[in-house]
């Protein structure tokens, strides 16, 4: 007597994954600024991955602040995240090397990292330091944020820049 079965079958990675945000001044541009649409695309994306059995993290930079939540996969990363996320403001400048010097510490396994950034300034440590967590065998994703208004500001010339996190024009 011959039966069918139907199997179900859900993959699980069990990956680590890494979200690095760039909390500089630069990244408070725009309304809603910049770092809001990352803070939303972080929670949003952390919780994705909780579901699917990978362990978020997020580690904040810039020169005057910098902050890592380890990966785990327990509800209570998500929620110190979420907490953390709510809570951050946009101050200082960035500063690339040494965030890349750290991470290339803590990051032991392979891992899925996503880099969310405006690359206002110094956008080639950001680049070198990404090429070196790539040949680490990391899946590497880097998201550049720029806001609405930065898009558009060529439209109506004159104008003048300031650079948000040196104050200079």
């Amino acid at each position: 007597k011959e039966r069918l079965y139907t199997k179900k079958f859900s993959e699980e990675t069990n990956s680590n994954v890494y979200f690095l945000l760039d909390s500089s001044k630069s990244m408070d541009y725009g309304n809603p600024s910049k770092i809001e649409y990352a803070k939303a695309l972080i929670l949003s994306l952390s919780y994705l991955f909780h579901l699917q059995r990978d362990a978020p993290s997020l580690f904040v930079f810039s020169d005057s602040q910098k902050f890592f939540i380890p990966p785990s996969t327990k509800r209570g990363n998500l929620e110190k995240i979420a907490d953390v996320l709510e809570k951050l403001k946009a101050d200082g400048k960035t500063d690339p090397k040494d965030v890349f010097l750290y991470l290339i510490e803590i990051i032991k396994k392979r891992s899925i990292i996503f880099l969310f950034t405006d690359y206002y300034h110094k956008p080639y440590d950001f680049i070198k330091g990404l090429k070196y967590l790539k040949v680490k065998n990391n899946e590497v994703f880097s998201i550049r944020l720029i806001s609405e208004e930065e898009f558009n500001l060529y439209k109506n010339p004159p104008f003048i820049l300031k650079d948000l996190e040196i104050g200079s024009e």
